[in-house]
C-alpha cells in the first residue's frame, strides 16, 4: 500500500480533491490523505464541482499537517498542490521517498459570478484528475502483483523453435515498451536493457496482472511508468552502463515481487566463432525451455520466436524497440560484439 499525503494551504479545495481521485483511481493500491497550514472550511464550489464528477465531499473535515506530523503519520509521497508559480507557500512535511509539486491555482482566489467560478474551478478539477491519473499509472505496475501464467509462446511440433503465440500475431508486430519513450538522455546506457527487462515482465506477468487491475490491456504512459520506477528503484548509476549482474539482480527482484524465482545462465559471445555454435547453443535453450534474452553492449532485445528447418533455425523473431523484428542468426552475429550477452531465464 502506497501511502499519499496532499497538503495545501487550508486543505479547502486542491489537497481535498486530489484525496478524493487518488482514492478511487488508486484501485485499492494507494491510500491518500490531505491536510493544510492552516485549516479552513471546504469550499463550496468546489464540493459542488466534485458532486458533479460523482464525489460527495460534504462530510469531509479539513485537517491540519502539523497535527499529521506530531501524530507520527509517514508516507511515500509528499503532493504539494499549491500555487508555487505565483508565490503561494505549501507547508513541509517529510516524506519517505519523494515530494513532488503539482501547480494549482486556489479556487478561493476566483471571483465573478457563480457560474464564471464554477468554471474555473472545473478545470482545476479536471487538471488535478489528470495529475492523479498520471501518477497513478507511473506507480502502479510497480505494485501490483501478478503470478506468472503458462508462456503465451510455446514449442511447436516443429524441428525447430517457438512461434509466436497469437496475441503477438494480433498486435501486428507493436507490443511492450519501447526505449525511446525514456527521454532522460543521462540513462541512454541502460535504456535498452531495461526496455528488455520490463519487456520480459511485460511477457511473463502481464496477462494476469492486467485482470488483477480489471483492464483489457495497459496505457502507455503505465507501461513507461513501470521502466522509469524500474530504474529508480535500481538505483542505476547514470555514468555507466548497465552490466549483466546488474540485469539478474534486478530481474531477480522483480521476480520475487511476484513470487515467483527463476535461475540464468549467461554466456557472453567472446567465444563464439562461428555461426554453428550460436545454433546449438539457441537449439539447447529452445529444448531446455528457455526464455532467451539478448543484451548487446547498446542494444538488447527478447527472442520470441525463430524459423528454420531440420538443418538449425534461419531468422530470428525479436521484441526490440516495441516492435518484432526478424532477422538472419549470420546478420545477428555480424552486429555482435564480444561485449554481447545471451542470458537464458528459466523460471523455478
Amino acid at each position: 500500500m502506497i501511502k499519499v499525503l496532499f497538503v495545501c494551504v487550508h486543505n479547502a479545495a486542491r489537497s481535498q480533491m486530489a484525496e478524493a481521485y487518488l482514492n478511487v483511481l488508486g484501485k485499492g493500491y494507494f491510500q491518500a490523505e490531505s491536510a493544510g497550514l492552516e485549516p479552513g472550511v471546504l469550499n463550496p464550489d468546489v464540493v459542488k464541482v466534485m458532486a458533479e464528477d460523482g464525489y460527495d465531499l460534504r462530510l469531509n473535515l479539513t485537517k491540519s499537517v502539523f497535527d499529521f506530523y506530531k501524530e507520527g503519520k509517514r508516507y511515500h509521497y509528499v503532493v504539494k498542490v499549491c500555487d508555487a508559480i505565483n508565490g503561494q507557500k505549501c507547508p513541509i512535511f517529510p516524506s519517505t521517498l519523494e515530494t513532488l509539486e503539482w501547480n494549482h491555482e486556489d479556487p478561493a482566489s476566483f471571483t465573478g459570478s457563480e457560474e464564471d467560478r464554477l468554471n474555473a474551478a472545473r478545470k482545476i478539477r479536471d487538471d488535478i484528475k489528470n495529475n492523479v491519473q498520471r501518477f497513478v499509472d507511473g506507480i502502479l505496475l510497480s505494485e501490483v502483483r501478478a503470478k506468472a501464467d503458462e508462456l503465451s509462446w510455446i514449442p511447436t511440433q516443429d524441428p525447430v523453435g517457438y512461434r509466436l503465440s497469437s496475441i503477438l500475431h494480433e498486435t501486428k508486430s507493436e507490443i511492450g515498451v519501447s526505449r525511446s519513450w525514456l527521454k532522460d538522455s543521462n540513462y541512454i546506457k541502460q535504456a535498452a536493457w531495461i526496455e528488455a527487462l520490463v519487456n520480459l515482465l511485460y511477457l511473463e506477468f502481464g496477462k494476469s496482472m492486467l485482470s488483477e487491475l480489471h483492464q483489457e490491456r495497459f496505457t502507455s504512459d503505465q507501461l513507461e511508468g513501470w521502466m522509469r520506477t524500474i530504474i529508480r528503484r535500481a538505483a542505476l548509476n547514470p555514468a555507466k552502463p548497465m552490466d549483466v549482474r546488474q540485469f539478474e539482480s534486478i530481474l531477480h527482484a522483480q521476480y520475487e515481487v511476484n513470487q515467483s524465482h527463476v535461475r540464468l545462465m549467461t554466456h557472453t559471445l567472446q567465444h563464439v566463432q562461428t555461426q554453428q555454435v550460436l545454433v546449438d547453443m539457441l537449439m539447447k535453450a529452445i529444448q531446455d525451455k528457455r526464455l532467451i534474452i539478448w543484451l548487446g553492449h547498446e542494444d538488447a532485445g527478447i527472442l520470441l520466436g525463430l524459423d528454420g528447418n531440420e538443418q538449425g533455425p534461419l531468422n530470428l523473431h525479436v521484441l526490440r524497440k516495441g516492435q518484432i523484428e526478424s532477422r538472419s542468426i549470420a546478420e545477428w552475429i555480424s552486429q555482435a560484439s564480444e561485449q554481447d550477452a545471451l542470458v537464458l531465464l528459466e523460471r523455478k
